[in-house]
């Protein structure tokens, strides 16, 4: 994904930037960038800066617009109503534009302000000419707003700014990927993939043949899914949020897709997920990430992965001379086809869950556990004894088979090296638990009970409004526990840790036509780079 980054910035700066205006952002109707009100955005605007240790950029704001229009400020502006830009792309490329729109209160108080900023001002049949800064503007008050363009046309046909506003946040971005000329699109997906495929030929190579395989892997599967959304997206939505109240922020970036496109029917599958491991997720856990995924349209692409990186250990374990024999090759040879058999297995079952999260006491010692579906767990019996075998010599027994049975299922027992048992983790051992279905392990303080928990909730339901994927940290947690030098840090984090400040989230929310990359966290959080009160 990383070598796509690159030419997919520079392809989307290509695209938006024959909309108008290379600093506007293209949007509905292409596009539309919407602020929910002047009084909105300044407020956010204080309440942010309060945060970073920056306070009073309100009162600021306020008195930099009444220098700029000799005291008059924001005159006959209705700082209530939504204000904003919009852009156009026609069949033949863009139309005039952008268009600039402000809600008016006072139409004639707003005249004076504007002769205040463009003492050239001059009206003709209703159309407003005046320059700011030396660049010409064309302006209208229609319908209680004021539009303004800089090019000649783009004010002949307006849009209603109460129809083509997105009301759900403090500012959005709305793009109307399905209103993008095809050309376009082909112009931009033949830059992503090229100035990709050359980012990837000037990189380091890779290793191996399966992480050379791994890297393909990645690489065309990010490709194909920016061709499926550019091809058959219908719009893209990024939006900003800020909530005084809670002192949460939000940012989204979401996209929908054509109904009836094979995008569309992939999110629908994507949707229907139910997290198999979100129910074992303590409460406060925190870190904690829920990962589950269809496999469906990829299950062919896997395969021929798969088969690349057990050829890769193939070589590599006949070439590693820490086996001194044949047999002993030959028993790794085996070793490895029964993982990629397992892996192959679980692919095909049509979907992949995982999950990984920390748990600590009152002591802040810590545990993890990681848990994973597979199928033909049978087959890792015989390897957890192979292991066994090795592990457990000179009379030790560092590795513990069916050390303790649970929900039907098996419970292996590991003792961590020495150095890896301190203050931190605990002294417990680790532990191993196989279903059925899936593989449990833990290690760290209360590993063992844990994992049994993890196996009880089994049979819990699961909300299914639960995101198939999502991350929740509590950084400020995070840095108490693992800090230990930076007392300045260490006294920031500890004000927040605790308390409902203390929160990140990133998840990924499909629907039926679409999905939504949502990041939530508290503003209290910015504390911790050391700007804020």
């Amino acid at each position: 994904m990383k070598s796509l980054c690159r030419p997919l910035a520079t392809g989307i700066f290509a695209i938006l930037s024959l909309c108008g205006n290379a600093q506007i952002i293209a949007q509905q109707p292409t596009a539309v960038l919407g602020i929910r009100s002047v009084d909105s955005l300044l407020d956010d605007a204080d309440f942010v800066g309060e945060k970073t240790g920056t306070p009073g950029i309100k009162q600021q704001a306020e008195g930099f617009l009444e220098a700029l229009t000799g005291g008059r400020g924001l005159e006959g502006v209705d700082r209530t109503k939504p204000l904003g830009m919009y852009a156009e792309v026609g069949e033949d490329g863009p139309k005039p534009g952008p268009v600039i729109f402000l809600p008016i209160s006072d139409q004639d108080a707003f005249i004076e302000v504007l002769k205040a900023v463009a003492p050239d001002l001059e009206e003709s049949d209703g159309i407003m000419s005046m320059s700011i800064n030396g660049r010409p503007l064309q302006g209208v008050i229609s319908d209680g707003y004021f539009f303004a363009s800089p090019e000649e046309g783009a004010l002949d046909e307006l849009h209603n700014p109460a129809e083509i506003i997105n009301e759900d946040y403090d500012i959005a971005l709305d793009i109307n990927i399905a209103d993008i000329p095809e050309n376009l699109k082909s112009v931009f997906l033949t830059t992503v993939e090229s100035e990709g495929r050359a980012n990837l030929e000037n990189s380091p190579q890779p290793a191996t043949e399966a992480e050379a395989a791994g890297r393909e892997f990645g690489f065309e599967k990010s490709l194909a899914v920016m061709k499926a959304l550019v091809n058959e997206g219908e719009t893209i939505t990024i939006g900003i949020d800020v909530d005084a109240e809670t002192g949460m922020a939000t940012v989204d970036l979401g996209f929908t897709s054509i109904e009836g496109s094979e995008l569309a029917g992939s999110m629908k599958a994507f949707s229907e997920l139910t997290p198999m491991f979100a129910a074992a997720v303590p409460e406060n856990s925190p870190l904690a990430l829920v990962i589950s995924h269809p496999t469906t349209g990829i299950l062919k692409d896997l395969d021929q992965l798969f088969d690349q990186i057990q050829k890769s250990a193939e070589s590599e374990i006949d070439e590693d001379i820490n086996l001194q024999n044949d047999e002993a090759r030959k028993v790794a040879q085996e070793a490895a086809a029964k993982l990629i058999s397992i892996f192959k297995a679980t692919a095909s079952s049509g979907e992949l869950h995982s999950a990984v999260f920390m748990t600590m006491n009152e002591d802040n010692q810590v545990g993890f556990v990681a848990a994973t579906q597979l199928e033909k767990t049978s087959d890792i019996q015989p390897l957890l004894e192979q292991l066994a075998a090795e592990q457990n010599q000179d009379g030790k027994e560092r590795l513990k088979l069916n050390a303790d049975k649970y929900k039907g299922a098996s419970i292996h027992e590991a003792i961590p090296a020495a150095d890896f048992q301190d203050e931190l983790l605990g002294s417990e051992n680790a532990h191993l638990a196989v279903t059925k279905n899936s593989v449990i392990g833990g290690i760290g303080h209360s590993n063992l009970s844990a994992v049994k928990s993890v196996l009880d909730s089994t049979s819990e339901e699961v909300d299914e409004e639960t995101a198939p994927i999502y991350l929740i940290v509590q950084p400020a947690r995070l840095v108490t526990i693992f800090e230990k030098n930076d007392e300045a840090l260490l006294e920031r984090a500890g004000s927040i840790a605790g308390t409902d400040g203390d929160f990140l989230e990133i998840s990924i929310e499909p629907d039926d036509l679409g999905a939504t990359l949502h990041i939530e966290f508290s503003l209290d959080l910015i504390g911790l780079g050391g700007r804020g009160r």
